[in-house]
């Protein structure tokens, strides 16, 4: 069954009005016609099995049935990555969404190579991110769409990092303590990852004050990229979160 999203204020008497760019991606890209059953979701991890009623330049659905989606991790996992180049961020988005991260906090650190001049650009690629996480949202049944931070200082990601229950950064340096021996089960999780030249050992040392567990990925250096899916893969099964 077909997944869609809309705003809360697009419901109105049990009834779904989708807005133009949903309207035509049902209609016209995906040509489903009046009768057939979607299921549509706000973002607030419910579904509502729907029969679209109405299809064109404004589809509509009426509710048949809500349901909690059963797809959600029970835990809160939040990402904190230093902004790597766009094609490599975009892909990183679509995969952690996938996975199951509740939140994406991006992060300028030392090394970050991408240059976010001005306020107009830095909100442009906040939206693309949040549109790549939607998408992602809907190939994979989630009914929670991560929120894609604005991006923030180093300082500024270190007081949103305070506040996450259990704290890890990956650290290519770390030879003792590795992420499946770092992690018991918790409700809240937060885990930073450098950019593509890692973060810098005075950056190492002020998330350690910020409470963070320092630990390695093992013996082979990731990219920026995989490092993000990978820990957030194994922060979600040793979570209990990858159970059927």
């Amino acid at each position: 069954m077909r997944r869609f999203y809309c705003t809360n204020e697009e419901i109105i008497d049990g009834l779904v009005y989708f807005d133009k760019n949903e309207s035509k991606h049902i209609s016209r890209v995906l040509r489903l016609e009046k009768g057939e059953n979607i299921i549509v979701s706000t973002g607030d991890g419910i579904d509502r099995y729907c029969t679209l009623t109405k299809t064109g330049e404004e589809a509509v659905a009426k509710i048949y049935e809500t349901l909690k989606n059963e797809n959600e991790p029970e835990s809160e996992i939040v990402l904190f990555q230093s902004v790597i180049k766009n094609e490599k961020m975009d892909l990183l988005i679509q995969k952690v969404t996938e996975l199951g991260i509740t939140k994406i906090v991006p992060v300028i650190t030392e090394r970050t190579v991408v240059k976010i001049e001005d306020s107009k650009k830095e909100l442009k690629k906040q939206d693309r991110w949040q549109k790549i996480a939607l998408e992602a949202c809907k190939q994979c049944g989630r009914s929670r769409v991560p929120k894609v931070e604005s991006v923030k200082s180093f300082d500024e990601a270190i007081e949103l990092f305070k506040s996450c229950q259990l704290k890890i950064v990956a650290y290519e340096e770390e030879t003792t303590k590795s992420i499946v021996s770092a992690i018991p089960k918790s409700k809240s999780i937060g885990y930073f990852i450098g950019a593509e030249g890692g973060i810098t050992k005075k950056e190492h040392e002020k998330l350690k004050q910020a409470g963070a567990i320092s630990v390695s990925l093992g013996k082979r250096i990731l990219r920026a990229e995989t490092a993000a899916i990978v820990t957030g893969g194994i922060i979600l099964a040793l979570n209990g979160e990858m159970d059927v």
